[in-house]
């Protein structure tokens, strides 16, 4: 009588005598791959190029931050007793700040300073248009 005979058959507990040619289906040690290297290797990647790219992210930012950050101390140190470079100065780094800026104050101090950006000769500004522009620099935070 076999063994799956006797499963089958449901009489489980009258197993009789095995020889060994009924264990004759059983194989040899078989070799199982190894892969668990090449999934180190996969994670070691991945988390590589996660840091590298957090890296870049955080590089990007504070170097945009520290652009903004001159552009804030170029406006706060402007001399207005050179008046064509005190109105380039302006009009070249207020723009990283429109953001910040309401619109009309926006587009009411660039029309101001228009007449004193195309002159040949040296115009003093009016107070008026110091205090309006010093009034929009006051208004703008760094960054």
């Amino acid at each position: 009588m076999k063994i799956e005979e006797v499963i089958n058959s449901g009489n489980s507990h009258k197993i009789t005598k095995i020889t060994l040619n009924d264990l004759n289906d059983i194989n040899g040690i078989k070799k199982i791959d190894d892969y668990s290297i090449y999934n180190f290797f996969n994670i070691f990647i991945i988390f590589v190029s996660i840091l590298i790219f957090v890296i870049v992210k955080i590089k990007r930012k504070y170097k945009k931050n520290y652009k903004y950050a001159e552009n804030y101390y170029l406006l706060k140190s402007i001399d207005f007793n050179n008046t064509k470079k005190a109105i380039y100065v302006f009009s070249e780094n207020i723009v990283y700040f429109k953001n910040q800026i309401e619109e009309k104050d926006y587009k009411n101090i660039f029309n101001d300073i228009y007449k004193y950006k195309y002159q040949n000769t040296n115009i003093n500004i009016s107070e008026e248009d110091k205090k309006n522009m010093m009034n929009i620099i006051n208004k703008i935070k760094r960054v």
